[in-house]
């Protein structure tokens, strides 16, 4: 009779409110809800040739604004010790109500209903995907001599709405942490927001969303000249933009990352063993 062993890891626990000094980037602290932090690991038997794995990590608030959430598949394959493969994809979904924009210095007389405060603080809604796949495969040629290749295509995606400026930052009311940016006095040119009241422009900020791709891969040849000495060969291939045009989904990104322009490094690396 054949038994088959899975493995199930589960955390569960609960964040009370917080305060963040750092949220702002030098301005006042802000409050942040409580919050359930889920965690839950799930995979096949450690000791068998071909291990599967899925996670999942998640962040939920009590104000129902923000979230965070993570789901991992990740696959291992061993033969022998000759060959070793793996490879984890990642996909990432979050939204934060009181994401940090910008500091914007006023261009003009304080016009807004808000205590004069320099700079204003700007937050906006944040919707964000992520992408992520890991790939390795090391091959053992000889105890002496391996090969190992590493790839990882990674896209992050945002986009903001529902601007704000921040206010009582540490109210235990949530509604009063924030003044809402009226969306009919937001005007936007060249990727820059002007908000403006009665057509006199108050402040700026940059219109923040973004698009970013990278992908990196390296080739690592590695030989045990000698006993304890060892020659390493790298070769790094990287690519990587970030664009203020968003393109969802990751089939689209994908053909955007492989046309970005390439960056390539070769390194050498000599360890010698001298015997004393």
């Amino acid at each position: 009779m054949t038994m088959k062993r899975y493995e199930v890891d589960f955390k569960e626990t609960w964040a009370w409110n917080m305060l963040d000094s750092r949220m702002l980037r030098g301005g006042k602290d802000m409050r942040f809800d409580p919050s359930f932090n889920t965690y839950l690991k799930i995979n096949t038997d450690k000791a068998k040739r071909v291990l599967f794995t899925m996670t999942y990590e998640g962040t939920h608030n009590t104000d129902g604004y923000n979230s965070a959430n993570k789901i991992s598949p990740a696959f291992t394959f061993r033969l022998g010790n000759h060959v070793y493969l793996s490879s984890q994809f990642d996909y990432a979904w979050n939204k934060d109500n009181l994401q940090y924009v910008s500091s914007s210095v006023p261009l003009g007389n304080q016009i807004l209903p808000i205590r004069p405060v320099v700079p204003y603080y700007v937050m906006g809604h944040m919707s964000q995907e992520t992408y992520g796949l890991t790939m390795k495969l090391q091959v053992n040629v000889t105890p002496d001599i391996s090969l190992q290749l590493n790839g990882s295509p990674f896209t992050s995606t945002a986009t903001f709405s529902d601007f704000k400026v921040a206010d009582n930052t540490t109210s235990s009311t949530y509604s009063e942490r924030y003044i809402p940016i009226d969306p009919a006095s937001l005007k936007l040119s060249n990727n820059i927001y002007s908000v403006e009241k009665e057509g006199v422009p108050v402040f700026n900020f940059r219109k923040p969303d973004f698009s970013f791709n990278e992908f990196r891969s390296n080739v690592v040849a590695r030989w045990e000249y000698l006993p304890g000495s060892t020659l390493f060969f790298v070769w790094e291939h990287r690519m990587s933009d970030r664009a203020s045009s968003v393109i969802n989904g990751w089939g689209d990104n994908l053909d955007r990352m492989f046309g970005l322009p390439a960056r390539n490094t070769f390194m050498i690396k000599v360890n010698y063993w001298f015997s004393i």
